[in-house]
């Protein structure tokens, strides 16, 4: 009776498996960038109609191909990155059970940076916007280390 019942419980394991194996259905495609070149080690995420958080991931092959197994049938949403690409999204995505769904190429386009520099004012040195003269102030220890022959404070007026 243990045997029937084990034997049993054996088949419906690898069935239910099985079943799901049959049911569950995969998504396909490639990315390439404005020239038409492909994108490659892009990752391609796989989301919920407005989710925030993929639900499934993978990255782009050399060749810029992806492909996500086993991929519940349902509607999705698919995001692809890429360094120095802005971020692409795709939405309704119909995966169809036992079928390989094929998306349309993916194209990334080239993503702009821009930098900010903030300039505050802390307290230091004024620059003067006015007036093309440059003067500074010379110490007594620094004209004593210049290297002048005779030492005299009228030489450096000549220069």
């Amino acid at each position: 009776m243990f045997k029937f019942h084990a034997r049993v419980a054996i088949v419906f394991t690898f069935s239910a498996s099985a079943a799901f194996a049959q049911v569950a259905g995969r998504l396909t495609g490639s990315v390439n960038d404005a020239s038409g070149a492909s994108v490659a080690n892009a990752t391609v995420n796989l989301y919920v109609p407005g989710g925030k958080s993929p639900i499934l991931s993978t990255k782009t092959t050399n060749d810029g191909l992806f492909e996500i197994p086993t991929v519940r049938p349902d509607v999705y949403e698919l995001g692809v990155q890429a360094s120095g690409f802005a971020e692409a999204r795709m939405g309704n995505i119909h995966v169809d059970p036992s079928q390989a769904t094929s998306v349309p190429p993916i194209t990334l386009q080239v993503s702009s940076t821009t930098q900010t520099v903030e300039v505050s004012d802390s307290g230091g040195a004024t620059v003067q916007t006015t007036s093309a003269e440059v003067s500074t102030t010379l110490s007594q220890a620094q004209i004593e280390s210049l290297p002048v022959l005779d030492r005299q404070v009228s030489v450096l007026f000549i220069t």
